[in-house]
């Protein structure tokens, strides 16, 4: 059958995963290792088909879309993690920035696979409030979100450390060297100019943060929506509906303060990379209390 497949698949796309991520981060150590940068694409674009093939098989197994619990999710969210760091690849080719974002990539897809309980990834019935059309439209526009506000988060997390130190003979060695075409619309060549380079990841960051906000927006009120079909309520104050307002009231401060030229630079990034540990006490760090309406993701109570 084809469901014999995947564990073939899991295996395979962790592996290509980790060879991945040793060629980015050769790269960014070696300058003459252009060529293995092209490998680490090659190896992401494989574990793209991969896991998308492990997630399409399970949909045909169990015969709905795979959003329904917390393995799933965290699958759907490395497969549009690898979309958006191809698509950043392709546009700004930055060594350091694509190491961060395989190895953030490769340590949540490994977190799927061996920390998760094996009932809960092989789980197959829905719960009643989970049979529902807005299943789909809530879970993807969510996990878009968060794949994009977590770019966002890391560049900001990336700006930070090379501005406080900035001083390192490693960093200035290695991890301003992040492109070397200068055709490029937002140019990081190689160069001393480190204001360029704090520049960019910037503007980086908040491009991706202004990308995810709106998703986000729209992911919690699909889901007031969604709660009010399924439990007769819009809002019920649930640990993860909680900090789910907390995190869209952080990148909407982040986006509010950008409008003002005092706020960019080191101030917003402190910001952004606040909303790194934020998304993840949303999006796990609940999951793991095993309370409230949105226990299902983990364990029942």
């Amino acid at each position: 059958m084809i469901s014999d497949f995947v564990p073939l698949l899991k295996i395979s796309s962790l592996l290509t995963l980790f060879i991945s991520v040793l060629f980015y981060g050769y790269s960014m150590l070696y300058d003459s290792a252009k060529k293995k940068k092209s490998y680490g694409r090659l190896g992401m674009l494989i574990s793209s088909f991969l896991i998308i093939s492990l997630l399409i098989i399970r949909g045909f197994n169990f015969g709905y879309i795979p959003f329904s619990n917390l393995y799933e999710s965290m699958v759907c969210l490395t497969a549009i993690l690898i979309i958006l760091h191809i698509i950043l690849e392709l546009y700004q080719k930055q060594y350091g920035v694509q190491f961060l974002t395989s190895i953030m990539t490769l340590s949540i897809y490994s977190y799927a696979n061996f920390l998760i309980p094996i009932k809960k990834e092989e789980n197959i019935f829905l719960l009643p409030a989970l049979q529902s059309n807005w299943l789909v439209m809530h879970v993807s526009v969510m996990i878009l979100a968060y794949g994009t506000l977590l770019l966002g988060s890391i560049l900001s997390i990336s700006f930070l450390l090379y501005k406080w130190f900035e001083n390192s003979p490693f960093l200035k060695k290695h991890f301003y060297m992040f492109s070397h075409d200068s055709n490029l619309s937002l140019p990081l060549v190689k160069t001393n100019n480190e204001s360029l380079l704090l520049e960019n990841l910037d503007l980086l960051s908040y491009k991706f943060i202004s990308l995810g906000f709106p998703f986000l927006t729209l992911g919690i009120f699909s889901g007031a929506v969604w709660a009010n079909e399924a439990w007769g309520s819009y809002w019920n104050w649930d640990p993860k509906e909680t900090w789910a307002l907390i995190t869209w009231i952080l990148y909407a401060i982040y986006l509010h303060l950008r409008m003002g030229k005092n706020w960019k630079g080191t101030k917003s990034a402190i910001v952004g990379s606040c909303g790194f540990v934020i998304i993840w006490i949303c999006y796990l760090g609940v999951n793991l209390l095993g309370k409230g309406l949105h226990s299902y993701g983990w364990f029942t109570v």
